[in-house]
């Protein structure tokens, strides 16, 4: 009886352990998939602004409008950047929290 017991105990820790993994597994997957997801299609969209650029310098007429050209583009490209900062910057933080969560074992609670 008491082997019986310890049987269910065990079979009752390892599905827990795999719930827990299966968790974990499923919260880091989306965080990953979907960062991944969107860095693809910054980069994808940067090529395009360096395109774009290319294409205005390519038909402008003067050095003036070559220079206005290069100037709205520098523009654009700064708010690009500090737009890749804070979503670097949110990723960052979306990950430590799932991380956090592992450590603490936050992620595990509620799986038995």
């Amino acid at each position: 009886m008491a082997r019986e017991k310890a049987s269910e105990d065990l079979a009752g820790t390892v599905r827990a352990n795999m719930e827990g993994l299966t968790k974990i597994q499923k919260e880091f997957g989306g965080a990953f998939e979907e960062t991944s997801r969107y860095w693809s299609g910054r980069a994808k969209s940067e090529a395009e602004f360096a395109s774009d650029l290319v294409a205005k310098l390519s038909g402008a007429r003067s050095i003036p409008d070559a220079t206005t050209v290069y100037q709205e583009w520098l523009g654009g490209r700064m708010e690009r950047l500090a737009e890749d900062s804070q979503k670097f910057a949110a990723d960052c933080q979306k990950l430590t929290t799932e991380w956090t969560k592992l450590v603490t074992g936050e992620t595990w609670k509620g799986t038995t």
